[in-house]
């Protein structure tokens, strides 16, 4: 369910009802998470991400070039970005003057912590007269999910190749809900040439 409300909100439902009204988050939310899949890029070097960052779009040889100051290790990442990623930027990016790649509806940068916020709904608080405001349902409620976070969901991605190649690795495990509690022995080879290849 969550790659249908990844690929189009509006055709999202749950229960066999149809949602298009109730689906939380704008598109820019689901688009920022489909983009964290294709690259397993963290939130916070892409989402602040201008579209001048973008370089060769519609090639073969597409990236992303994310500057050193969002990065958590300071240096600069060269994404290269494939055709389901820059498929999820042609909708993202509506307009050439468009300042930022995921705008918030506010069009400013979204917060770091937008998507996981978005993944796991907001609490209400509650007034002096008691009644309770600001509550928000997140993605994993309205699709009826165990909660996860996209930290978790990006690791478990970046875990994927090794263990459909049968290497071992620290990196968190997908089972039927994501089980970041679940670790093996730490091999971190293949982890490793992955990141050398996807950052050169």
């Amino acid at each position: 369910m969550l790659c249908d409300y990844l690929a189009g909100c509006h055709s999202c439902s749950v229960g066999g009802t149809d949602t298009d009204s109730a689906v939380p988050w704008p598109r820019s939310i689901a688009l920022a998470l489909k983009f964290q899949l294709c690259t397993m890029l963290r939130a916070a070097e892409f989402l602040s991400g201008k579209p001048d960052e973008l370089v060769g779009l519609g090639t073969n040889d597409a990236e992303f070039h994310v500057p050193a100051q969002r990065v958590k290790a300071r240096r600069v990442i060269t994404q290269p970005l494939s055709s389901l990623a820059q498929e999820v930027l042609a909708e993202a990016i509506k307009t050439d003057d468009q300042p930022f790649i995921f705008p918030s509806p506010t069009g400013k940068a979204p917060h770091p912590r937008a998507l996981g916020v978005a993944a796991n709904g907001k609490l209400p608080y509650r007034l002096k007269s008691g009644r309770e405001v600001g509550g928000i349902t997140g993605i994993c409620e309205f699709l009826g999910m165990a909660k996860w976070t996209p930290h978790t969901l990006r690791r478990t991605l970046c875990a994927a190749p090794a263990r459909i190649l049968g290497h071992r690795t620290h990196l968190f495990l997908a089972e039927e809900v994501y089980a970041w509690q679940q670790t093996l022995p730490i091999d971190t080879s293949l982890h490793d040439k992955i990141a050398r290849i996807r950052r050169r």
